[in-house]
């Protein structure tokens, strides 16, 4: 898998929020091999396409009704556009890098987790935030609605081929940004809005995308911040924020996206770069294995917080600060492990890290208590499958296994 092909395959294909127990290496290898790539060059689909099979991710909020559609392609949808990206990936990857204050600019790795990652890691993004700030007086938010969703495959195509705009090259299969529109359609039943969610490829043709509205802006790069798509400039007035806004409508909409205007705001600087209950809980986590007392309170901060940040993964964070510790005493595990299942069933999406962080403390020979897990995971299960989520009843069939 040392080519660009192979670590696309292995390490880029399925969305990272799926377990363990699903993995693409060995596809990988096979797609690599010799009878691999003979039975992918033949193989033929009905109609010329495939479906995407949809994974439905827990998201904190709203009741435990709100969740977000992950989607796995068709393994020979996938080769055929990875073996086209691979192929052109440094072009691509130098269209990405058009935009000159992205923070999740793709990064590729063959010897990472993932084949691509941001060029940022998500610690550091407060200091990003904080450096833009200096010297600004108002700061303007802007989310992009609904991007992968309705991103449309003709505009991934716009990006990378201006040309595609005109009429004379529509039909122009000598155009790579024609060929990845047609195989992103031939992924998705044919369908032109929106592209599939989760793998790298995606993530690496969307940033694509809004690099292209980037370059185009005139703003200053060391005063702007992109994360995904969530935008902020700071600005020294309140008319500069609004000139910023106008262009970035005007750029966004030539690739038929929009903003989603429940999350755009000018604000008067200062204004904090990160959220508050976050370092609350990088702190206190440092103190919650010294005693029971410790990890009562640890627990009760959290839930407190949860309440007054609904919509936010207050509690899957606070477990994910847990991990420091490999082996805590049992008292204290006895402790955590009663908060954690409260957790579990409270906060949906929280399943990935509390079992994950359940694992870890096994795997260290911090055995947990299987009689209340066993009930825990039978209420989960229930709770979810009613709800149609099916990212939590995942991880806890996997904890089982």
């Amino acid at each position: 898998m040392s080519t660009i092909y192979g670590t696309l395959l292995g390490r880029g294909y399925f969305p990272k929020e799926l377990p363990p127990a699903f993995y693409t290496e060995d596809f990988a290898r096979y797609a690599t091999s010799r009878p691999g790539r003979a039975m992918l060059s033949t193989y033929a689909p009905p109609d010329k396409f495939t479906e995407l099979v949809r994974y439905r991710l827990a998201l904190p909020g709203q009741g435990g009704i709100t969740s977000r559609a992950l989607t796995v392609p068709h393994p020979w949808a996938f080769s055929a556009l990875a073996q086209v990206v691979a192929k052109n990936f440094r072009r691509l990857l130098k269209k990405s890098a058009a935009s000159k204050f992205s923070k999740s600019r793709p990064v590729y790795g063959d010897h990472k987790s993932r084949a691509l990652s941001p060029l940022v890691k998500p610690s550091n993004l407060s200091r990003e935030r904080a450096n833009a700030r200096a010297s600004a007086t108002h700061l303007l938010k802007v989310d992009v609605s609904q991007f992968y969703p309705s991103l449309y495959t003709h505009a991934v195509g716009w990006a990378i081929d201006p040309g595609l705009r005109e009429r004379k090259n529509w039909s122009n299969r000598q155009l790579l940004g024609k060929q990845i529109d047609q195989l992103l359609m031939n992924m998705q039943g044919k369908v032109s809005q929106g592209i599939p969610i989760g793998n790298d490829l995606s993530y690496l043709l969307a940033e694509v995308v809004l690099a292209q509205v980037d370059k185009t802006l005139g703003v200053d790069p060391e005063r702007t911040y992109r994360w995904y798509d969530d935008y902020e400039f700071a600005c020294h007035s309140r008319q500069e924020a609004e000139e910023i806004l106008a262009r970035l409508y005007r750029q966004l909409d030539r690739y038929r996206l929009r903003a989603n205007p429940k999350k755009v705001s000018i604000l008067e600087l200062p204004w904090p770069a990160g959220d508050g209950w976050q370092d609350e809980f990088r702190v206190l986590s440092n103190t919650a294995f010294r005693s029971t007392a410790n990890m009562v309170s640890y627990f009760d901060h959290a839930f407190r917080a949860r309440n007054q940040h609904s919509d936010q993964a207050v509690l899957l964070y606070a477990i994910g600060t847990l991990f420091k510790v490999s082996k805590p005493r049992e008292e204290v595990r006895k402790v955590a492990e009663s908060c954690i299942t409260q957790a579990i069933l409270a906060e949906p999406g929280c399943a990935q890290k509390a079992f994950a962080l359940l694992t870890f403390w096994d795997m260290n020979g911090a055995a947990f208590d299987r009689s209340l897990l066993t009930a825990t995971i039978d209420k989960l299960i229930q709770m979810h499958d009613s709800r149609g989520v099916s990212s939590d009843i995942a991880w806890a069939l996997a904890f089982c296994i």
